[in-house]
């Protein structure tokens, strides 16, 4: 008989003390010269975002429509495949557009995998099902083509050939993934099965969830940075 723990509210002075160690960590980065730029923006975007999405999601969930899901979708993905682009050196539209495609492609298999041959929803559109699913694959996707895109044009510019760099660059990106598959179960325990576990979920039933977004998660960004790349060296030889 699964128990299910209460989860404590979270007071928004009490979410304050977790900005002190992040303050801490801007001063000590300013110290020793390092731009800190980006690490505020991203902080306050951070916390201003997350605290809006809450609402967000609360009308999409009740309401469930699936046009204004959709739409809610394609912004998420436009928005990731910026995101992709910022660190990388270039930036015009056409290299947007690879990115674009690339997260389309290894997120469409990843989501329809889920859908139609693992959990079969009924109906399948479910704002609460499938717009936080496709959050945790997009949010890792985007970092993957950012990796490999930055390590892709570096071994460029080292004077590699085309398929050292796509070879370099591919097994560049895919360290972290390669990284969480190994520390699962062992070193580290997950977001969402932690999540499940806390909410009374059976542990095993929590697993196997993870499992699929693990899955899910690997498959999306491995084909991506395939596409991506695969675009890049065919932009290179035209």
């Amino acid at each position: 008989m699964s128990i299910k723990a209460k989860l404590p509210q979270i007071e928004v002075y009490e979410l304050a003390f977790m900005l002190i160690p992040i303050v801490i960590i801007g001063m000590v980065m300013w110290s020793w010269k390092i731009n800190t730029r980006d690490y505020w923006v991203a902080n306050l975007r951070m916390f201003v975002q997350l605290s809006l999405v809450g609402f967000v999601l609360i009308y999409l969930f009740k309401d469930n429509n699936i046009f204004l899901g959709s739409l809610v979708m394609m912004v998420m993905l436009l928005i990731s495949a910026w995101i992709s682009l910022r660190p990388l050196s270039n930036k015009n539209f056409k290299h947007y557009a690879d990115i674009t495609v690339a997260i389309i492609a290894g997120t469409s298999i990843s989501m329809l995998l889920i859908l139609v041959l693992v959990l079969k929803p009924e109906p399948v559109y479910q704002a609460q099902l499938i717009i936080p699913l496709l959050g945790l694959i997009l949010g890792n996707t985007m970092n993957s083509i950012s990796l490999s895109g930055e390590r892709f044009t570096h071994e460029l510019d080292a004077n590699k050939n085309y398929k050292e760099a796509r070879n370099s660059a591919f097994n560049t990106a895919m360290i972290p993934r390669i990284n969480s598959l190994l520390a699962m179960g062992l070193v580290a325990l997950p977001g969402t099965m932690t999540g499940q576990i806390i909410s009374g979920v059976d542990p095993v039933v929590a697993a196997r969830y993870q499992i699929m977004i693990m899955a899910a998660i690997l498959i999306s960004s491995a084909i991506s940075i395939i596409v991506y790349l695969s675009l890049r060296m065919k932009n290179k030889t035209e």
